[in-house]
């Protein structure tokens, strides 16, 4: 059986123009279509001093049917709407309807009397004390009616003004006073009074009045999320706050508008651009970075979006994907690299891919499955793109993948033992003495106590049990990780991970322990061919490159060898 990968056709180049100028823009496209074959999905621009030098699209907006992304394609804007809705309340203040000091209690009726001193400008800053969400996701169904019950009956997390909570649910508010003054819907009012002065056509919620348009399925890992026309959209858990749809070239247009007089007054824009708590302005959140960056995100069900517009060099990039994987969103794997390529710095190298071979790869060598390392340990391989990936469970695989040409066996072996039987004396029996084998401090050890004390309060178990788990080399250097269990590996009600490490020096000693805020990812490997039974991988948290031979065994289907580096080979038996 022969798995076949459509690449992008020359058609859609022609409906779809692609730019590619000078070497700022040739230096864009060399890193983005490096990252292709490996899984990269959506449609990129970057723009400098109003010219756009790069614009393209990569990967596949529908992979059921192979109906490939390009730069007409419309995908969701996500949280970036916040500034759609930031910049319409401040055209409504330029026309005298609205204050951003007025409270709230002007334009909403029976606004309980907690909430009658939240501010427009308070919704604007997140600082309003409002709950990010009122219903459980993006497309639970919910009319403007339950949406205000709910929030006006909704506890405020804190005084308005003294802190910052994100709300999304503030926006919305926004939107609701937005159709109060003007007597238009909210996409009505944005369509007549902001999109028509920005010569932009297909930024709103409404699909069906743009034809022949296609909406990219939005993909998160494996699953298929669909499109938002195919969900509960638009509904008021959405409305003013996120799921806007377009394009690339319209959100730049957006964008190129927004930067003039055109849309609302310089002193407006001074309002829409100034930071507050956290550094969020009006929508947008502002960094002085090596100049002043102004950028905002969002992502939802594996659509994710990014624009950011680096005022000084006065570069503009956008973003817009329907892949998320591996637990990031896309664009955030990106985006230290766009900042480095916008600064002129170095990024790390790419896989040399040969183009020629990618399109056909036989199933026979990839022998999609499960296959054991060890007894701790084994790896996933399944079919994805233009090739397969590899995931890698449990501590030995993570090492052969991790360290590559320079794999040692059992490299970890003694320090995921201390790590296991320090914290499994110390929780289960309250006994420190492997502790104390680490440090000869009986002040430290009693601060060990209490920290543990808490943790184990906070997860709420009441016979928790120390399992073993791996190690692994991060930002914060070496750590030993261990995972606490009642029976149920589940996270606790407080939102903590079970999850306590051991971190080490460089010089192998103790250096301290700690918990972890979300749970460590087993990593990926995404691969191409580029040989007779060679393939080249990449992993997208890293940036490491690793080159593989692998074949299913002719004698036996259950069985497939792989050699990682050339000099790494296994046997590995499915199961």
């Amino acid at each position: 059986m022969i798995l076949t990968f459509s690449c992008r056709s020359a058609v859609d180049k022609f409906q779809s123009k692609e730019i590619v100028i000078g070497q700022f823009g040739e230096k864009i496209d060399d890193y983005l279509s490096g990252l292709e074959p490996f899984g990269l999905s959506g449609s990129f621009l970057v723009a400098e001093n109003d010219t756009i030098v790069f614009h393209k699209a990569y990967g596949l907006a529908n992979r059921d049917e192979l109906v490939e992304n390009t730069n007409n394609t419309l995908f969701s804007t996500g949280s970036i709407t916040k500034q759609f809705t930031a910049t319409a309340i401040l055209k409504l203040e330029e026309e005298g309807l609205l204050d951003t000091s007025d409270p709230i209690s002007l334009f909403l009726e029976n606004v309980p009397s907690d909430k009658r001193t939240i501010t427009i400008h308070h919704l604007l800053t997140h600082t309003s004390g409002l709950p990010v969400i009122v219903s459980k996701d993006d497309f639970d169904p919910i009319t403007r009616e339950e949406f205000i019950e709910r929030l006006m009956n909704n506890p405020l997390a804190f005084q308005p003004g003294s802190d910052f909570l994100y709300s999304n649910s503030a926006y919305g508010l926004l939107a609701i006073i937005i159709e109060n003054l003007s007597g238009k819907t909210y996409d009505k009012f944005l369509a007549t009074e902001l999109f028509s002065l920005a010569d932009v056509s297909t930024i709103g919620y409404d699909v069906a009045i743009w034809e022949n348009m296609e909406e990219a399925h939005n993909y998160l890992d494996d699953r298929d999320y669909g499109t938002f026309q195919e969900r509960n959209y638009p509904n008021w858990n959405l409305i003013g706050n996120g799921g806007l749809l377009t394009t690339s070239m319209d959100l730049y247009k957006w964008m190129s508008v927004l930067k003039s007089d055109r849309l609302i007054s310089e002193l407006s824009r001074k309002k829409l651009f100034t930071p507050f708590l956290e550094d969020f302005a009006y929508g947008w959140e502002v960094y002085d970075d090596n100049g002043q960056m102004i950028e905002h995100t969002g992502s939802g069900d594996g659509n994710n979006s990014l624009v950011q517009w680096f005022v000084g060099k006065d570069i503009l990039f956008i973003g817009l994907s329907n892949y998320s994987f591996d637990g990031k969103d896309l664009l955030d794997y990106l985006y230290d690299d766009i900042f480095a390529l916008v600064h002129h710095k170095e990024i790390q190298s790419l896989p040399n891919v040969d183009l020629d071979l990618i399109g056909s790869i036989d199933s026979s060598q990839i022998g999609a499955g499960t296959y054991r390392f060890d007894s701790t340990s084994h790896i996933s391989i399944q079919p994805f793109g233009m090739g397969f990936r590899i995931r890698t469970i449990g501590q030995e695989a993570r090492n052969l993948f991790e360290h590559g040409e320079e794999y040692i066996p059992h490299l970890y072996d003694a320090k995921n033992k201390t790590a296991f039987e320090s914290f499994q004396l110390a929780i289960e029996k309250d006994d420190f003495s492997g502790f104390r084998k680490l440090i000869d401090n009986e002040k430290r050890i009693s601060r060990i106590r209490k920290f543990l004390m808490s943790f184990i309060q906070d997860l709420g178990f009441e016979d928790p049990k120390v399992l073993p788990y791996i190690s692994e080399r991060n930002e914060d250097g070496l750590q030993s990780y261990v995972t606490i269990s009642d029976g149920k590996k589940v996270i606790n009600k407080n939102k903590r991970y079970p999850f306590l490490s051991i971190v080490w020096k460089e010089d192998d000693t103790y250096l301290g322990i700690g918990s972890i805020t979300q749970v460590p990812r087993n990593p990926s490997y995404y691969f191409v061919k580029n040989a007779a039974n060679g393939f080249v991988g990449f992993n997208w948290n890293t940036k490491k490159v690793r080159n593989i031979f692998m074949e299913s065994s002719k004698e036996k289907s259950n069985k497939i060898k792989i050699n990682v580096e050339g000099r790494n080979e296994f046997e590995l038996d499915k199961f």
